[in-house]
Protein backbone atom coordinates (compact mmCIF):
# COMPACT_ATOMS: atom_id res chain seq x y z
CA UNK A 1 0.00 0.00 0.00
CA UNK A 2 1.56 3.31 -1.06
CA UNK A 3 1.00 6.49 0.88
CA UNK A 4 -0.58 9.56 -0.64
CA UNK A 5 2.12 12.17 -0.20
CA UNK A 6 2.31 15.90 -0.80
CA UNK A 7 5.80 17.37 -0.77
CA UNK A 8 5.96 21.00 0.37
CA UNK A 9 9.01 23.24 0.03
CA UNK A 10 9.03 26.42 2.13
CA UNK A 11 11.17 29.52 1.75
CA UNK A 12 11.06 32.66 3.86
CA UNK A 13 11.72 36.32 3.19
CA UNK A 14 10.92 39.47 5.14
CA UNK A 15 7.44 39.79 3.65
CA UNK A 16 6.12 36.26 3.17
CA UNK A 17 6.51 32.53 3.53
CA UNK A 18 6.51 31.10 0.01
CA UNK A 19 5.70 27.49 -0.59
CA UNK A 20 5.30 25.02 -3.41
CA UNK A 21 3.34 21.82 -2.94
CA UNK A 22 3.97 18.90 -5.29
CA UNK A 23 1.52 16.03 -5.71
CA UNK A 24 3.54 13.10 -7.14
CA UNK A 25 0.53 10.94 -8.06
CA UNK A 26 -0.96 13.64 -10.32
CA UNK A 27 2.07 15.82 -11.09
CA UNK A 28 0.11 18.83 -9.87
CA UNK A 29 2.04 21.78 -8.41
CA UNK A 30 0.50 24.40 -6.15
CA UNK A 31 2.31 27.65 -5.37
CA UNK A 32 1.21 30.08 -2.69
CA UNK A 33 2.42 32.35 0.05
CA UNK A 34 1.45 33.16 3.61
CA UNK A 35 2.07 35.86 6.16
CA UNK A 36 5.59 35.54 7.61
CA UNK A 37 4.38 34.07 10.90
CA UNK A 38 4.10 30.54 12.20
CA UNK A 39 0.32 31.03 12.41
CA UNK A 40 0.17 32.04 8.71
CA UNK A 41 2.15 29.01 7.60
CA UNK A 42 0.25 26.58 9.83
CA UNK A 43 -3.02 27.95 8.50
CA UNK A 44 -1.94 27.24 4.90
CA UNK A 45 -0.76 23.72 5.75
CA UNK A 46 -4.02 23.01 7.60
CA UNK A 47 -5.91 24.21 4.51
CA UNK A 48 -4.07 21.68 2.35
CA UNK A 49 -4.71 18.90 4.88
CA UNK A 50 -8.41 19.80 5.01
CA UNK A 51 -8.66 19.67 1.22
CA UNK A 52 -6.64 16.41 1.01
CA UNK A 53 -7.32 14.60 4.31
CA UNK A 54 -6.02 11.23 3.09
CA UNK A 55 -2.59 12.67 2.25
CA UNK A 56 0.55 13.06 4.33
CA UNK A 57 2.50 16.32 4.09
CA UNK A 58 6.30 16.13 3.86
CA UNK A 59 7.60 19.65 4.49
CA UNK A 60 11.12 20.95 3.88
CA UNK A 61 12.49 24.39 4.73
CA UNK A 62 15.02 25.79 2.28
CA UNK A 63 17.62 28.46 2.90
CA UNK A 64 21.13 29.15 1.70
CA UNK A 65 23.99 30.57 3.66
CA UNK A 66 22.88 34.07 2.61
CA UNK A 67 19.24 33.44 3.58
CA UNK A 68 17.81 33.42 0.06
Amino acid sequence: MSKNLIYVGVDVDDNSFHFTAYFPKTGEVLESKARPTAKGLISKMEGIKKKFPDHTLKICYEATYIGR
